[in-house]
């Protein structure tokens, strides 16, 4: 990790710009003979301020707590800046906005993110982590399902929601739906399934 929480959290309140932010963000490697993860630590702010987040790495066989965002990732062109550990993260513009949108404004928010918590540029990495896909969101407390920003009108949201967004919801919930972690628990129809997947949107959070 490349700075403690308290270190991040210290350096919450300084006022450079993400374009002035330190050099990009470095990835440490993974131990790929474990089911080691990293976790994003979504810190606290305002609407306004600039997103920043710490990450850290833990072991799934520890039952550490967190929430699994899953996204569409849109248009891979049109992106934005966060900060991470310090240094900049660029980011598609969905996740972006979801991140913004998911902040507490005074408590850090845990969550394990595909396009920030695995290294996107090391191939072997990917492959490791998507493997241990199945295990990360059945582990989850919560699986956060994020629709995309809403534009105001008389269109609904439903109708709103890209087709790609939506495909990806219920292949969350069938993967969840076929682990045991889930179907053995169920106490009420799909009971389990409505405590841990959650949809948010740009009008619902």
């Amino acid at each position: 990790m490349g700075q403690t929480l308290s270190q991040a959290q210290e350096n919450h309140g300084h006022d450079y710009t993400l374009d002035e932010a330190p050099n990009p963000l470095v990835y440490l490697p993974l131990d790929l003979t474990s089911n080691q993860i990293r976790m994003l630590h979504l810190l606290p702010g305002n609407w306004e301020d600039p997103i920043r987040c710490v990450l850290n790495t833990v072991l799934l066989d520890n039952s550490p707590k967190y929430e699994a965002l899953s996204y569409a990732w849109g248009d891979p062109l049109d992106r934005r800046l966060i900060e991470v550990d310090g240094k900049r993260k660029s980011i598609t513009v969905n996740l972006y906005h979801a991140l913004r949108r998911l902040r507490y404004p005074q408590d850090e928010r845990r969550l394990w993110v595909d396009a920030v918590c695995i290294n996107q540029n090391d191939n072997v990495e990917k492959s490791h982590q998507v493997s241990l896909m199945q295990k990360i969101y059945s582990s989850t407390e919560r699986a956060v399902l994020w629709l995309g920003e809403f534009s105001d009108g008389p269109t609904t949201a439903a109708n709103q929601i890209p087709r790609q967004t939506a495909t990806d919801a219920f292949a969350l919930l069938e993967l969840m739906a076929a682990n045991k972690h889930f179907t053995s628990r169920q106490e009420d129809g799909n009971k389990e399934l409505e405590d841990k997947a959650i949809s948010r949107s740009g009008s619902s959070t």
